[in-house]
């Protein structure tokens, strides 16, 4: 669902013909990351300095968002994609899907590029992810739930909850 990516395209899986090139020069060169929301419609890509929204279907982009000297903005869909929570360096922002405007902010939590951020199944809780450093908290009102250190040169990459919500690896 998330993957490192420099360009976008759309595959018919019974072909193995490519559909659409959602890229199509509106990216930066570069290392970037893309989600695609729940039901399919929307994806999100983040390179370089610029976070992307594109309607799945029409190949149409929806909005675009400058964020000058950040690198790779990782996004990741809430449950039902109303929400996309994105990493800027050391910071998650949440934008809303439709409008494309900033909802929240979590700056104070990391040091170092946050690499891994995660939905819970519920959208309540978010997980992210950077060096050593796993945080949790709330979605909705930014709410810090806890902090785990692991330990010296511990880097995380990754982050993601059990289907009930109940665990986290």
């Amino acid at each position: 669902k998330n993957a490192q990516i420099t360009e976008v395209r759309v595959w018919d899986l019974a072909t193995g013909r490519m559909v659409r090139d959602l890229t199509e020069g509106r990216l930066d060169i570069g290392n970037g990351h893309m989600a695609l929301s729940n039901d399919g419609k929307t994806v999100a890509c983040g390179n370089f300095g610029t976070l992307h929204v594109f309607d799945f279907e029409s190949g149409k982009t929806v909005w675009s968002l400058p964020h000058p000297g950040s690198w790779g903005l990782r996004p990741a869909f809430s449950p039902d994609g109303d929400v996309i929570a994105a990493t800027v360096s050391n910071t998650v922002s949440l934008w809303d899907v439709r409008t494309g405007r900033r909802l929240h902010d979590d700056h104070r939590r990391h040091i170092g590029r946050i690499a891994a951020v995660a939905y819970s199944p519920t959208g309540q809780l978010i997980a992210t992810g950077a060096g050593g450093l796993l945080n949790v908290w709330d979605a909705k009102n930014g709410k810090h739930r806890f902090q785990k250190t692991f330990g010296p040169g511990s880097w995380i990459k990754d982050a993601k909850f059990s289907s009930d919500g109940e665990r986290l690896a």
